[in-house]
């Protein structure tokens, strides 16, 4: 009878079983990962698939079915699931077919219908991504939507390996119209804040762009960047805040600028730059533009050359403050020996990140923040990356001189933030404790423009 009884007595429901539907859609929602394997079924699909009830609050919760990831030919039943189940919520759309297009040629041929379905609803695009490995395929992507409008969407990326016809590049570059520049989005897209393209053959109106990045694919035919087209883009870009240009391009010769300090052209909101060039171009245009709001400076590039070219034009031009508001200076790969020669550019800097700098010749910065003549006066901020340090007692032993000196001369260091290697392993002694304070370097706890940027979770590692 004991055994009858156990028997029907219905097992007690799960405590989660009890929560109200919003409880549950609100924990759905934080525990649903914002970036995401093409290898793995996304969360959404898991928990639409665990019992009756999960399902029915998944299917009528749009927001779970936002992120739309366009990956082969397989994904087109589950485009078309999306964009009934996001209904009428904005939608996030990753074409990535980067790593398909190199091994088999021709794939896009077969996957770019799929796209199309997604374009029938560009009004509810809010994010447009696109990675592919052949230029002709992020070209053809672009054209589909060449006369389109795309009112809400906030940030469009394009992204390929130049590998194409480098001949039809160059003639879209040097017999078209504005330096071969072909609009798209010419509906019009007024949200649109931010922008990075492979190439500039292919470009919306600028008109509302905040952050505009300007990279050049390894394999590509290098476009022009010159005076002209700098000109015309303070023109077309004029809340332009964030500015990056990477790769390598043509256009330097000195014909094409002005000459330096003339600034004939302005560009006011401009916050932070960002060069991964030779060097160049970052001298060629701090030299001829304007930037008086120009707050954050990085720069990847030969410092050898861009130091000395810089001082002399600084040297040059006494009379006229040369980026008065610069607080942040980032200098990638950088060996110290033109320390001295960067105080004397930048003298107005509050702190200086040095990612992946060679530790070794760290005297130079010693040298160059207690010498009279060019000590940066201002700066109380030293951040440190680097890939591997196999001098971290030296480093230390270094590090804690300079605090110790600038602390003496009235200057001091207040804040030195280190990656998680080099913070592991510095030696702490109470000299350099009661000097400064020692962080680890984290996505919040360095407020230069172009980290935060760099950190910020839109899902494609901008």
């Amino acid at each position: 009878m004991l055994k009858f009884l156990f028997a029907e007595t219905p097992p007690p429901p799960a405590p989660i079983d009890s929560l109200p539907p919003e409880i549950l859609l609100a924990i759905f929602e934080l525990i649903k990962p914002r970036r995401r394997s093409r290898y793995t079924v996304p969360f959404e699909v898991i928990i639409s698939h665990v019992c009756a009830r999960w399902r029915a609050v998944a299917l009528d919760t749009p927001l779970l079915w936002t992120d739309i990831d366009i990956y082969s030919i397989r994904s087109l039943e589950r485009v078309a699931c999306y964009l009934e189940r996001s209904a009428p919520c904005p939608v996030n759309v990753r074409f990535d077919i980067w790593q398909l297009e190199k091994q088999t040629t021709g794939y896009a041929t077969a996957i770019l219908p799929i796209l199309d379905s997604t374009i029938t609803h560009i009004a509810r695009w809010r994010t447009f991504l696109v990675f592919a490995y052949y230029q002709r395929t992020s070209s053809a992507i672009l054209s589909k939507i060449a006369n389109l409008s795309a009112p809400i969407l906030e940030r469009l990326r394009v992204v390929d390996d130049g590998i194409g016809s480098i001949e039809a590049l160059h003639d879209a570059l040097n017999n078209g119209e504005s330096n071969g520049v072909e609009c798209i989005l010419a509906g019009g897209a007024p949200k649109l804040a931010s922008l990075s393209m492979s190439s500039i053959v292919y470009l919306p109106l600028l008109a509302s762009v905040t952050t505009l990045h300007l990279h050049s694919s390894p394999h590509s035919f290098a476009f022009r960047i010159d005076f002209s087209l700098m000109s015309d883009l303070a023109k077309a870009c004029p809340r332009l805040t964030n500015l990056s240009i990477h790769g390598y391009f043509y256009g330097y010769e000195e014909s094409a600028w002005p000459a330096p300090g003339s600034y004939q052209v302005d560009m006011p909101s401009l916050c932070s730059l960002w060069f991964i060039n030779d060097d160049s171009l970052p001298v060629r245009i701090l030299t001829s533009i304007s930037m008086p709001k120009l707050k954050s400076l990085w720069l990847d590039c030969p410092h050898n050359a861009v130091s000395h070219n810089l001082v002399d034009f600084v040297s040059g031009h006494p009379l006229h403050p040369f980026l008065p508001s610069l607080k942040h200076l980032t200098l990638q790969g950088f060996d110290f020996y033109p320390c001295a020669l960067y105080a004397k550019a930048f003298p107005s800097i509050t702190a200086l990140h040095l990612p992946y700098c060679s530790t070794f010749h760290l005297p130079f910065l010693k040298g160059a923040l207690n010498e009279n003549d060019v000590a940066w006066w201002n700066l109380d901020t030293l951040v440190f990356r680097t890939k591997r340090d196999t001098h971290a007692k030296k480093f230390s032993k270094n590090l804690e001189e300079i605090v110790f000196e600038r602390a003496q001369r009235g200057n001091p260091i207040k804040r030195v933030l280190l990656d998680h290697d080099m913070f592991s392993t510095l030696y702490e002694t109470d000299t350099l404790l009661v000097n400064t304070r020692v962080e680890e370097l984290s996505p919040t706890n360095y407020d230069d423009p172009w980290w935060i940027m760099v950190h910020e979770d839109t899902g494609d590692y901008l």
